[in-house]
């Protein structure tokens, strides 16, 4: 249920006025970060060139936000990359950068913070999203998924057996696979 309105927080956002200002900005984030308010959040975003599947990518790591610890939210500079070609499309910001937000995490887990990225427009501030364009031939996409098999503590194990199928060369080969539990 929680996708759904976040899908439906995309389809009709309508900007306040713009953050006359990089703290400004960083102060709206931070209130809307408080009170956990996707649709605030979302509202401080330039869209302008950003695809759905974008949207949706940054709309999901926002909620992700909203689940953690956060220990501060400050300005920073942009230490990622701007720009980067991945599987022939060119990922870039959709606004000229000016700076970071940067949201730090009261839990040291594999990553302690994150930097969101913004950008000025002759009306204001915003927080910038990435566009897409393709620049080389289509690449298929891998995907990674796990299985994970668990038995009991019977004394004797149980064989789980089953199949994947992986493209090798541009050919399906059938693979078997075993586990005991």
């Amino acid at each position: 249920m929680r996708w759904v309105l976040i899908l439906a927080l995309l389809t009709g956002v309508a900007h306040a006025a713009a953050p006359a200002s990089n703290k400004e900005l960083q102060e709206r984030f931070q209130a809307a970060l408080a009170e956990k308010d996707l649709r605030a959040m979302v509202e401080l975003y330039d869209w302008t060139g950003v695809s759905k599947e974008m949207r949706n990518t940054t709309a999901m790591m926002l909620d992700e936000l909203t689940r953690k610890e956060i220990k501060s939210v400050a300005l920073g500079r942009v230490s990622q990359k701007k720009e980067a070609v991945v599987d022939g499309i060119r990922y870039r910001p959709n606004l000229p950068l000016a700076g970071a937000i940067v949201v730090a995490f009261t839990d040291k887990g594999a990553s302690d913070k994150v930097e969101i990225p913004y950008g000025k427009k002759a009306d204001g501030f915003y927080l910038s999203s990435m566009t897409e364009e393709q620049v080389g031939p289509a690449v298929p996409r891998s995907h990674q998924f796990g299985i994970s098999v668990g038995g009991t503590a019977a004394p004797r194990a149980a064989t789980f057996t089953g199949f994947y199928i992986v493209t090798v060369k541009g050919k399906d080969v059938r693979k078997i696979g075993r586990a005991h539990v």
